[in-house]
């Protein structure tokens, strides 16, 4: 008899390792993977409890409840695991209700960077995986029921004392990290549910008040403005030593080419309201002026009739454009945004070969910006998104010295062998600072043609790197810097929290502000100023 009990303890520990592991999970400190809290998860608690109503009854559930048991556990673990791991490979929390939506979007990511083999590996394992995992669920609930019912029947009592700690809340020997991660995920859920079912006044005021739209811009003068998201550029670049060590010389080499070029450039750090993805929310926040840190302001601040720096610029005589080389089909609520022009991927005619996921590379879409149809009697405002520093990073292009050959690349015959090499999913960093490296060389070259002597350029990232390349920071800052030959007009737009140069160590605010920041400042001008020189 007594051996008969070991067997059943046995199997008893045995059937529950499987469910502490799924509860007990839990963002990890140190390092990429999660780590285990070793407390008593109560979930697991709870679910012994009501796995142990049968034997203590002296009979076993029936095969179909325990199938049923597994299939609800096997969501409710994949919600949890991936709460967990959204900061390590995000550099955020995970909102559900939002981020299901570019599931999509990310599969045709990884179908566009990866290897046939890759491609099929990953599709045998979507099957495999879950339900692989569902099978050893039930595997594990029924052997905690074979093992609670070889136990004498005082002992199978255990769970029900149990169940005080588990109802408690998290303690010193007890946790809850599974259904923190559902509540929280559900509040996701329950917050998208009531926009949409009529909430609309409570979500309005999240917006916050709408900017001011009447700014005298004369002082501005015919300048063209250039306002250029630089794709996951972020201030984990200065603050890593892992990362710092390739960004601040790129930096330095940066500025001495435009300041060689004649230009002023003066820099900080400015919040993003997203992180590691989300580039829509960091573009949206800027144009509108309000602070849209989800999916469900962003849509419906584009329902609203709050003023936009699209709308703002177009009014005060600006020919506006936006320029995207990853849009691929028509921008969704493109009239709210206000832009006299919205071009795409197609506008630009680009037929070289495909680099990364938009397959566009930053220096082609730059230098076809100077080149687009435009009012020469009216100043432009253009906004341009870059996108070769967008992950995976590769391949990431050559920087082309042959003007004709911008597009062609004949001159570079290595980038066949480049798009047709995968990315090493395993080590993105590399990749990451050459884009990096790449952008700031193609900006370095272009921004002297495209300003001229008057022109002024705002460029900034749109949010840090995604954690999955290795490093991640507590802040949503990302670099803002500001150039034109104008030095008066560059200390006027980059006050206070900016320093001369192309390395920030002030803070800015945040991209909520910015517009307000640049316009007034802006029309502190007065009309007429001189153009002043770099000193």
């Amino acid at each position: 008899m007594a051996q008969a009990e070991r067997r059943s303890g046995l199997l008893l520990l045995a059937g529950l390792i499987v469910p502490f592991i799924l509860f007990a999970v839990t963002a990890s400190r140190i390092g990429r993977w999660p780590s285990l809290d070793w407390r008593v998860p109560g979930e697991l608690l709870v679910m012994v409890f009501l796995i142990s109503l049968a034997p203590i009854a002296g009979t076993r559930w029936p095969t179909a409840p325990r199938w049923l048991a597994a299939l609800l556990l096997l969501p409710i673990a994949i919600i949890h695991y991936a709460d967990v791991e959204g900061p390590a490979v995000l550099g955020r929390d995970l909102d559900l209700a939002a981020d299901l939506d570019h599931v999509p979007s990310l599969i045709g990511l990884f179908a566009g960077a990866a290897s046939p083999w890759q491609i099929i590996g990953i599709s045998i394992a979507a099957v495999l995986v879950p339900v692989g995992l569902a099978a050893l669920i039930a595997w594990s609930l029924g052997a905690i029921e074979r093992g609670l019912l070889g136990l004498p029947w005082p002992l199978r009592l255990a769970p029900l004392v149990l169940m005080g700690p588990a109802l408690i809340g998290p303690n010193r020997f007890v946790s809850h990290e599974t259904s923190i991660s559902i509540a929280r995920q559900g509040e996701t859920v329950a917050d998208a549910w009531r926009l949409t079912h009529g909430d609309r006044a409570s979500f309005l005021a999240r917006l916050g008040p709408p900017p001011a739209t009447e700014r005298d811009l004369t002082g501005l003068g015919r300048r063209d403005i250039y306002l250029i998201f630089f794709e996951s550029y972020g201030a984990v670049l200065l603050d890593d030593p892992g990362l710092s060590a390739r960004a601040l010389p790129a930096l330095a080499r940066f500025q001495d080419k435009v300041t060689r070029a004649g230009l002023a450039i003066r820099s900080a750090r400015i919040a993003s309201p997203t992180y590691g993805g989300g580039s829509w929310l960091a573009h949206g926040t800027v144009d509108a002026g309000t602070w849209l840190a989800n999916q469900r302001l962003y849509q419906l601040e584009t329902t609203t009739d709050r003023p936009t720096w699209g709308r703002i610029m177009t009014k005060a005589g600006w020919q506006t454009f936006d320029i995207q080389p990853g849009l691929k089909t028509p921008l969704d609520h493109a009239a709210f945004w206000g832009f006299d022009r919205i071009v795409g991927a197609d506008d630009l005619n680009y037929d070289g070969p495909s680099f990364g996921w938009f397959g566009i590379p930053d220096q082609y879409a730059l230098d076809r910006s100077l080149t687009l149809p435009r009012d020469p009697s009216r100043p432009l405002f253009a906004q341009i998104v870059l996108v070769s520093s967008h992950i995976p990073f590769h391949p990431v292009p050559p920087v082309v010295t042959d003007p004709a050959d911008v597009g062609r690349f004949a001159t570079h015959p290595e980038v066949a062998r480049l798009v047709a090499t995968p990315p090493d999913w395993n080590d993105l960093a590399g990749p990451y600072m050459e884009s990096v490296e790449y952008d700031l060389t193609v900006l370095a070259d272009w921004l002297p043609r495209a300003l001229g002597d008057t022109g002024v350029a705002i460029i900034l990232g749109d949010h840090q790197p995604p954690a999955l390349i290795g490093h991640a920071s507590a802040s949503h800052d990302v670099p803002i810097h500001i150039l034109s030959k104008d030095a008066a007009l560059v200390r006027r737009l980059g006050d206070a929290g900016f320093v001369d140069g192309a390395v920030p160590t002030g803070g800015a605010g945040t991209m909520a502000n910015l517009m307000d920041r640049f316009l007034d400042a802006a029309a502190a001008i007065p009309a007429g100023a001189a153009v002043s020189k770099p000193e």
